[in-house]
Formats: C-alpha cells, sequence, structure tokens
C-alpha cells in the first residue's frame, strides 16, 4: 500500500500508535523517511494502580516514557490519550467475564476491534491526522479497479498478525498504515538500531498488557472461584479443580500425578472439567464448529458464502496452523466451518480467522 500513497508525502499527516517497543519505533522512523508529517500518540489503557505487577513491557507508564523519548528522538510531537474507561469497559471487563463463564477470551482482538482503529482512530483524526499507523506486522493492498482493500498476512509469517485484525473493516482500512509489514523482525530491529533507538534491543511485548502476574493469581483477585470436580468422558471423578476459570480448552496437566490429561470441555452448568488423557480423542478433536459473530473485510464474499459452501482456510488460534475448511452460513453473522481434517481443541471464546493464500478474509468467535 505504501508505494501507492500519493508521491508529495509532505503533505499527508500520520499519526503513528506509539507503544514505546521497537516494532512501533520503527513504523514512525518509516513514514518519516518517506516523507509524512509524522507525529505520535501514545493511550493510557488502564489505571495502573488498579492493575498488580511490577515491570510492564508495554502499555504501562514505562512505555509512555519510552514512546516520548523516541518521538523526541526523531523529532516529532508526541501525544498521550487517556481511554481507561473505554478499555476497562471493553477489553478488561469482558475477559473477566468470559473466563467466569468458562470461555477462553482473545483481548487483543476486542482491544483492536474497539479501541486501537475505533476509538483511537477517531482520537488520532482530531489531532490532524490523515492516517493512523501501528507497528502491526501485516500487509494492506488497495485495488483502484474496485476501489477495494484487503488485509494480507506480513512478510514475516512468524510475526504476522492478521489474527488479530479480522474485524478491520474497508473504511478502517482506508485510513490505516502497517509500515512493517513488508519487513522480517530482525529488519525492523536494525532499521531502530540504525536511527540510534535504544529500543531496537527491547524485548517482546508480553501477550496481556494488563495482566502483568501469574494470570491464576489475577482471575482469582478478580472472580468468585468454586472448587469443582475433574471427570473423565464417562464421568468418573479423577479429582478436584478449583475453579473453571483455571481451564481452557486444550489444556494440557497432570491429575493427582497421574497424566498427562487434556481439557477437552468445560461444562459451567455442573462446575465440571472433563478431561482426556488420549490427544486423539473426538472429544477434543473436531471436524466442525461453530462461528459467531462473524465479521467479513470484504462484504461481497459473506453473499458468496450464503450461496454455497467457500473452501479456504481457517486458523482457530494465534499459533496454530491453518486448516482447510468449508463454510456454510447457518444464520445472521453466524457459519458452521467443517474442516477437512479435524483440528485440536478449538476453545470457545477464541477467535477462528478465515484466509485464502495470504488474504485474510474476516472470522469470527468460536462458541462451540
Amino acid at each position: 500500500m505504501m508505494k501507492n500513497m500519493m508521491k508529495n508525502n509532505s503533505k499527508i499527516v500520520a499519526a503513528v500508535a506509539m507503544s514505546g517497543g521497537v516494532d512501533s519505533s520503527a513504523a514512525a522512523v518509516l513514514l518519516k523517511k518517506q516523507g509524512f508529517k509524522v507525529f505520535g500518540i501514545t493511550m493510557k489503557t488502564f489505571c495502573y494502580e488498579k492493575i498488580q505487577g511490577g515491570k510492564r513491557v508495554c502499555c504501562g507508564l514505562e512505555g509512555i516514557h519510552s514512546a516520548k523519548n523516541v518521538c523526541k528522538k526523531l523529532g516529532i510531537p508526541h501525544y498521550v490519550v487517556v481511554v481507561s474507561k473505554e478499555f476497562t469497559k471493553k477489553v478488561i471487563n469482558d475477559f473477566i467475564k468470559e473466563y467466569k463463564s468458562g470461555r477462553t477470551p482473545n483481548p487483543c482482538v476486542r482491544c483492536n476491534q474497539f479501541i486501537k482503529f475505533d476509538l483511537l482512530l477517531k482520537l488520532a483524526k482530531k489531532y490532524g491526522a490523515d492516517f493512523l499507523a501501528t507497528g502491526h506486522y501485516a500487509r494492506i493492498k488497495f485495488h483502484p479497479r474496485n476501489s477495494h482493500y484487503s488485509l494480507l498476512r506480513a512478510k514475516d509469517k512468524n510475526k504476522d498478525q492478521t489474527y488479530f485484525l479480522y474485524t478491520l473493516n474497508q473504511e478502517q482500512l482506508s485510513k490505516i498504515l502497517f509500515p512493517i509489514g513488508d519487513f522480517t523482525k530482525q529488519q525492523v530491529r536494525e532499521l531502530a538500531e540504525k536511527a540510534n533507538l535504544s529500543v531496537y534491543k527491547r524485548e517482546e511485548s508480553q501477550e496481556i498488557c494488563f495482566v502483568n502476574i501469574n494470570l491464576r493469581d489475577f482471575l482469582s483477585s478478580q472472580i468468585k472461584l468454586t472448587p469443582g470436580d475433574i471427570v473423565d468422558s464417562s464421568g468418573k471423578i479423577l479429582g478436584r479443580h478449583y475453579g473453571i476459570a483455571f481451564y481452557t480448552i486444550g489444556q494440557r496437566a497432570g491429575i493427582g500425578g497421574k497424566g498427562p490429561y487434556y481439557v477437552a470441555k468445560i461444562d459451567k452448568e455442573h462446575n465440571r472439567i472433563i478431561v482426556t488423557n488420549n490427544p486423539k480423542d473426538p472429544i477434543i478433536f473436531k471436524k466442525t464448529i461453530i462461528v459467531s459473530n462473524v465479521h467479513w473485510i470484504n462484504l461481497p464474499r459473506e453473499k458468496n458464502t450464503k450461496k454455497k459452501p467457500k473452501t479456504i482456510k481457517a486458523q482457530i488460534r494465534y499459533k496454530s496452523k491453518p486448516v482447510s475448511a468449508k463454510i456454510f452460513n447457518i444464520g445472521k453473522n453466524k457459519v458452521k466451518v467443517v474442516f477437512v481434517k479435524p483440528v485440536f481443541a478449538p476453545a470457545p471464546g477464541q477467535s477462528a480467522v478465515f484466509y485464502l493464500r495470504d488474504e485474510c478474509l474476516g472470522g469470527g468467535v468460536i462458541k462451540g
């Protein structure tokens, strides 16, 4: 997409969502080199005094100070916007609610959907930005023939983040830049180092920015947990659990010194964890899943899906391998995904994201 921008980039204002890390810093470096008028914008996403933990890689005060120092080094303005109220409502509260219900949430998807590419994009425009750029590993391609935008996997497939971006729509894609999408992580670090930014050697951000302690300790502080039985598929009691929020489908654990066992089902109604010691058990390997809250980046494809199943590839967790599947529409924003071969442990609450080669078509939330 960057190659399709106007030649006189000096008239285009790009706000860079700065986390204080190397990826967003390199994005700012690239845009400045390409002649954009750049400023940094950092979100204060939660009330730090209410979040337990010590050193934080991103999203904390350390990240804000780091982003400010990077912007100062690059000679660009830096702004901090407070979005803690919205972040708590849309991301943190949902995270707690989902675990309480026996599901496994995906906070990064919700943050992108409701905070970064909705609220922050609107705030960036108020500061005079034409585009919002981030340090995501993804690419955007514009098709002049039909004025359509496609979301594509990054060059660095090991760092690709399109899985977390499937909720983007055409309007948003027209106002977003992913400057590092054509670079590898090593190249990004080298860019930052050449720009004399100390963040080039900064460690990776943690997965859940607002949980800086053991996840179990965090959930224990937020949810009233009730112990219950751990059973096999026949109902035989094998042991006790300390709360369904501590478990996710596919999780491996020993029970009473025996195992390994794999969590196959979370029975919230009876407060039970159902496990199997066979990783190939049909109770945990599924050929069909139901996906709700489905969003299609390219809306016409949704209409095609309603007419007939389309063979695509579906990815059921961030680091899993996409598997060939067919999609059947079964209701409003709801589809049935039938895999060519069974997949291991699709977890309710996680996202199923659909691809056609390198293009991210959209996705939704796994229901069962």
